[in-house]
Parts: C-alpha cells; sequence; structure tokens
C-alpha cells in the first residue's frame, strides 16, 4: 500500500522559496508575449490585406517584463480601422484587443501555476 509522501523543511528553505516565488511572479515577460501575440494574430486575420503593407505594419512594441504594445504602422491603419465615410471600418485592431483580453487569463494563470510548481519543488 502506498501513502502520502510528508518532508519537514526548516523556515529557511520555505523562505527562500517565497522570495524566489516573488521574484519569479513579478516577471511576466513570458505570459505577456503569449497574449500579444494572440492579439498580433487576430488582428492580422481582420486587417485588409489589399496591398500587404498595413499587414506588414502590424507589430508588437515595447515588450517589458509587465507587458507592450500592439501597433499598426502604416500611415491610414486608424483610417481603415476606424473607417471613414467612403471606407468601411475593418476594426482590426479591436480584434487584437478582444483577443488579448480573452488570452491574458488563461496565460497569467497558467504561468502563476507554474512558478507556484517551481516554488514547491524548491521548499
Amino acid at each position: 500500500m502506498t501513502g502520502n509522501r510528508v518532508e519537514a523543511v526548516n523556515g529557511r528553505q520555505v523562505a527562500d522559496a517565497l522570495a524566489g516565488l516573488a521574484k519569479d511572479a513579478a516577471d511576466l515577460s513570458e505570459p505577456s508575449r503569449v497574449v500579444l501575440a494572440a492579439g498580433l494574430d487576430a488582428a492580422t486575420g481582420r486587417a485588409p490585406r489589399l496591398t500587404g503593407e498595413l499587414i506588414g505594419g502590424l507589430d508588437v512594441v515595447d515588450v517589458t517584463p509587465a507587458g507592450g504594445t500592439l501597433v499598426a504602422r502604416a500611415p491610414y491603419s486608424a483610417y481603415q480601422d476606424r473607417g471613414t465615410r467612403y471606407v468601411r471600418a475593418q476594426r482590426f485592431m479591436q480584434a487584437g484587443s478582444e483577443a488579448i483580453h480573452r488570452a491574458a487569463p488563461d496565460a497569467y494563470r497558467a504561468d502563476l501555476t507554474r512558478k507556484l510548481a517551481a516554488a514547491a519543488a524548491k521548499a
């Protein structure tokens, strides 16, 4: 018959593991990259493809441990996204934003779960 294994750890091991977890949890660069990539994919999928300049100008910039920015660099991208009286709105940046908001909870939850498991293994 097998049972659960219980192992005693000292306070210093727990304190070190918690300190490492706090440092690791503050670095959100990996889940931020995943979330921003989902936004970029969604914006690219909805953007007009006439010349390819608009899609080629979509990018993720300023990626830091706390996040990043989805940008459209084509000079006319705002007109395509929001529309004018002559051009129907494509709303590709909104699609990117919505994809980011949908992907964020799962990506950050998975990252924190992985970091908690790693900290528990160290303790």
